[in-house]
């Protein structure tokens, strides 16, 4: 391990072709072309350490790079991008304690959950990436540091706070006050000098491809929840959050720069079926996005003043996309409550023999093996009776019949691995533990 500066003031730069300069005073080339000029005399790459092995070797650089190659490099064993990393594996550990205090096992194993999120994140990196290519972007080194500072202290707040779009938009309202009132030395002038514009832009992209994450890996690993609502009465309903790891390359003045930033959404489901949830919540994620960018665009190349607009939602429009979906949703009619008969299914664990079945949360069950079932103490006795073979006869969501059948192998759990409902009353699951913390009225 060392510590290296490598100055390349006379190296030829790749800056050249037309550029653009926006209300935020940014300079972007419309399409990075090989040019004469030169950049400017400072260290372009900070090396704070390297590893070889076999001949093979990965250095990791601050700065900007020359080669797109060198910058996934660098990429792959950034601090940020480690930390990125970390974030998307404590949701999945914070998620298992959690269902192991309440229901005394975990509903999904995280591996699996983890490299989704991870290759999900990853497509989506790559995807804006290659957007992003044919632009020179005024992005600095200092400015993804404020970035992930703010980030991360939202975060210790709340993990679905952790989000680039609201850092960006705290850390461009201030950028724009500052070169407003004429900053005097100190810490506004570092923050002046913070591309507000393209920092919003790569945000608005970043929520662009969040549609894409949030329809894909949106409702994968959600967790059951008991939310006690109005006049004292505990529903059923489900927590979705994510948070995904986006590694970006983005084409600077200086050359290829890594930017792995993370992407957050969270939203609580109490009246619909979570299939429906996921694709409603990822349309408004896909208006939030266009909205950004569009004001985005508009403020660079158009009124200035749209700016600061732009600053603004991507703050508020971010938050109004969980604080909304929650007021609605606490007064919809809720969908995981006790049936009238049999047992509406709250939960359904992974790799179990309901899964297998093609259970859905939603669903009510009313007989097995053509007795009916009011509660999991007769679903067990059912079964009992009947240990070879398990035949089901449920409702889904809609209202519609259907059949589910299997057998009854050695191992299987003694209730196929369902959740119920809670009981409106005393917010109880099937075996008459305690829900979990209520996920409504506080924030989750």
């Amino acid at each position: 391990m060392h510590i290296e500066i490598h100055h390349e003031g006379s190296t030829p730069g790749k800056s050249g072709g037309r550029s653009l300069r926006g209300g935020d005073g940014a300079v972007r080339n419309v399409r990075r072309s090989a040019g004469d000029g030169q950049l400017p005399d400072h260290p372009t790459r900070l090396c704070l350490w390297d590893f070889s092995y076999g001949g093979i070797g990965v250095e990791f650089s601050l700065m900007a790079s020359e080669h797109p190659l060198t910058a996934v490099k660098s990429l792959l064993v950034h601090p940020f991008w480690l930390v990125a990393l970390l974030l998307a594996a404590w949701q999945y550990a914070w998620k298992n304690i959690r269902e192991q205090q309440t229901w005394g096992s975990r509903l999904s194993p995280p591996t699996p959950l983890f490299l989704r999120t991870l290759l999900v994140g990853c497509v989506a990196g790559g995807l804006i990436s290659l957007s992003v290519s044919f632009f020179t972007l005024d992005l600095k080194p200092g400015d993804l540091i404020r970035v992930w500072i703010v980030t991360l202290v939202l975060g210790t707040f709340n993990l679905r706070l952790a989000c680039t779009g609201i850092a960006v938009g705290i850390l461009s309202l201030l950028s724009l006050t500052a070169r407003g009132i004429g900053a005097k030395p100190g810490i506004l002038p570092d923050l002046s000098v913070f591309s507000a514009g393209d920092w919003l832009f790569l945000a608005g992209l970043l929520h662009l491809a969040e549609w894409f994450m949030v329809r894909l890996d949106g409702g994968a690993g959600m967790m059951p929840i008991t939310v006690k609502v109005a006049h004292g009465r505990w529903v059923g309903g489900h927590l979705m959050r994510k948070i995904w790891p986006v590694p970006l390359l983005a084409a600077t003045p200086a050359g290829w720069l890594p930017v792995p930033l993370v992407s957050g959404f969270a939203r609580v489901n109490l009246s619909i079926s979570p299939e429906q949830q996921r694709r409603r919540s990822s349309s408004l994620v896909l208006v939030y996005g266009v909205g950004l960018t569009i004001l985005t665009l508009s403020g660079v190349y158009g009124m200035p003043v749209l700016l600061w607009a732009a600053a603004v939602y991507a703050i508020l429009g971010h938050e109004a996309l969980y604080w909304v979906g929650r007021y609605r949703e606490i007064r919809r009619p809720p969908l995981f409550t006790p049936a009238e008969r049999g047992i509406k299914v709250l939960a359904v664990l992974s790799a179990s023999p309901a899964e297998e079945m093609g259970i859905r949360p939603g669903d009510t069950l009313l007989r097995v093996n053509g007795e009916e079932t009011d509660s999991m103490d007769e679903v067990k006795r059912a079964l009992q009776k009947s240990p070879a073979f398990s035949k089901l006869e449920l409702l889904d969501e809609h209202g519609d019949p259907k059949l589910a059948q299997r057998p009854v192998y050695e191992g299987d759990p003694s209730d196929l691995g369902l959740v119920k409902a809670p009981d409106p009353v005393a917010g109880k699951d099937a075996e008459g533990a305690p829900g979990p913390e209520p996920a409504v009225g506080r924030t989750v």
